[in-house]
Parts: structure tokens; sequence; C-alpha cells
């Protein structure tokens, strides 16, 4: 893992006893969720009066960016302190500004019983692959409204206004140069074109539902070509002290739910703890479509380490590994296992 990306929960949203855990205590090594900057976007959501130009700089990002993963809402804050309202506007903030941001899967989904911001956090992906880059320099801040601009790339102008029923309109410095065509990729503004100083004048709607953000940038910006695809490789481990439980007699313990494209290979390769298996144990690995089809499955003994289950995907959607287990020896009754999944999604 050396020189790879990591990511740690250190749930604290005090900034410098985080920066301890980081720099000190972890040497540099993993970035941790940016719990600061996610108190700081629920109050802005949720709670009014709220003051916009706190925003300017906030949480772990604001002063080490290449160490936070900057986050709306996860598996725990949506069950016990979820953002109820408005909540596109921390989106807009999160995937604009420095941070690696994290996009909650509940909120993205069209699936049943999730949030559908697909639509809107789409646009804003556009905006963070192709436009935020570089930099941050704060453009205008007040009580309501805060704008700012990435310097790197294309540049990328942001407004955001917190007002419930107002639009705002501001007059601000850029770096675009003069008379330069600006267009929101959002869709919430009009084009503008900034004037002989390099200034834009840009109207930010209302903040009905969370929509008061522009993202402003060069007319014209558009997608490169599509690069190589790749396969995902994930890992997963079962065992008596983890989420995924290990190979238990009886029951299919489901091991993995991976998110694959149509005709692409989907191969899980197992390795497991065997000590004291007789010639009759048997861990049965079987691989399942979104419909509950099964795809695949295999038979493993003693010995059988490193072989694999695989398939095709036959339509975009989740795949399910499961285990069971058979005749397990008593002094190892419930087998830890490996399970390396490797599997290619599709483009969001």
């Amino acid at each position: 893992m050396a020189g790879k990306f990591a990511v740690a929960e250190y749930f604290d949203g005090n900034i410098p006893k985080v920066q301890d855990w980081i720099f000190r205590q972890m040497q540099g090594r993993a970035a941790v969720f940016d719990f600061s900057l996610r108190f700081t976007l629920a109050n802005m959501c949720d709670s009014r009066p709220f003051n916009m130009a706190t925003l300017d700089h906030a949480g772990l990002a604001g002063t080490n960016p290449f160490q936070a993963v900057t986050f709306v809402e996860n598996h725990d804050t949506d069950r016990s302190e979820p953002v109820t309202q408005n909540k596109m506007l921390a989106y807009a903030y999160i995937l604009t500004s420095e941070g690696y941001p994290c996009v909650f899967y509940k909120d993205y989904s069209t699936d049943q019983f999730c949030y559908g911001l697909k639509p809107d956090i789409d646009k804003l992906l556009f905006v963070h692959e192709h436009l935020a880059e570089g930099a941050t320099l704060q453009r205008f801040k007040d009580f309501d409204v805060f704008a700012y601009e990435r310097l790197g790339g294309n540049h990328l102008l942001v407004g955001l206004n917190n007002t419930a029923n107002t639009a705002r309109t501001i007059t601000v410095f850029t770096s675009f140069g003069a008379n330069f065509e600006l267009h929101d990729y959002v869709g919430h503004g009009a084009t503008v074109r900034t004037d002989g100083a390099g200034r834009a004048t840009i109207t930010i709607p209302p903040n009905t539902n969370g929509a008061g953000y522009v993202c402003y940038s060069r007319a014209g910006v558009v997608p490169p070509t599509a690069g190589e695809k790749h396969a995902a490789i994930q890992m997963f481990e079962g065992a008596q002290d983890l989420d995924i439980k290990p190979a238990t007699p009886g029951t299919a313990v489901q091991i993995a739910r991976v998110f694959c494209e149509t005709g692409t290979p989907i191969r899980g390769v197992l390795a497991f703890d065997d000590e004291d298996f007789s010639a009759s144990t048997r861990l049965t690995l079987e691989l399942f479509d979104a419909a509950g089809s099964k795809l695949a499955g295999k038979t493993f003994g003693k010995g059988d380490q490193g072989q694999s289950v695989e398939a095709v995907a036959t339509t975009t959607g989740f795949y399910t590994f499961t285990m069971s287990a058979s005749e397990t020896p008593e002094k190892n009754r419930n087998p830890r296992y490996e399970l390396n999944v490797s599997y290619q999604a599709p483009e969001p």
C-alpha cells in the first residue's frame, strides 16, 4: 500500500487534533473524512441564521486539502443526524472546492428508498472532473452569499446563495480576463460576459431545495474523449470479528455486492483457512445477478486455494457473492476467508 491512497475515519471535528493524528501519529500516510466541514455544511443546510462567510477555507480541507475527504452524508450520519434540507447546496460546495469529495450512495441513487439527487449531482461531477482545479481565491462573502474562484485549468467561479426566497446579484473580479463569455455548467444562471476589467456580474438563484448555486467557467468546455477502462479490484475478508461473517454451516453469508457494467467479466478468487478440514468439508461460493439468478458457483475443499468463480455481467447492475459451508470441523467451525473480486463498473 506504500504510496497508494488511503482514507480513515477519525470521528472528531477538532482540526488540530485531527491534524496531529494525520501528521504525527500516521506520518501523513492516510487522508481522513472531514467531519469539521461536514458539521459546518449540516448547519448551513438545516439551520438559520447561518453565516456563509464561514465557508471560506472551512474544515480540514481549508488548510490540508490533500488529506481531507469531504462529504455531506454517510451511512452513520444518515441514520443519526441527517441533513434534511437544502442538501444540494452542500454538494455544490464539496464538488467545487478543494479536498477529495465523497458522494453518499443513498443521496445519489435513484433506487427505492434512496434520495435520487443523481441528475443534479451529475452536473456537479462534470464541474468537479473538468473545471474545479487549482488553488482557491475568495471573491465575495457576506452573511448570505459566498463566492470563490478555482484558479487552475479553465478556472471556475462558484457562487453560493443561502437566502431562501431571494436571488442575489453580485459583481466580482475574476481571472478569466476581459470580455470572456462565461457559461453556468449547472444550468442555474444565464450566460454572462466579463467586462473590460475582467469582472463578472452573476445572479445566484434563491436557495429553494438547495438550488442556490452557480458554477461559471469559459464557454465551450467539453469532456475529453473517454480513455481506456480498467477493472476494479476489491478484497473482502470474512471472519468472526468483522462485519462480513465467516463461512457458516447452513447459512448463506453475503460477502460482496458490486456494481458491474453489462458484458464485462466478474471474477472472485477465494482463499480460506482450511485447518482441520476433513475430506468431506466443503465451502460453496456462488455469484448472483441483480434479479437473484445464479450465474456461477464452485465448491471448494481442502487445498483448493486461489481458485475462482467467474461470469460475465448480463446487464448493468449489482452482482452478489455468497458463501455457505458444510461439515466444517469442530476446531474450525466457521472458517475465515478472503475473496478478491475484479470487475468493471460503468461510467457514472
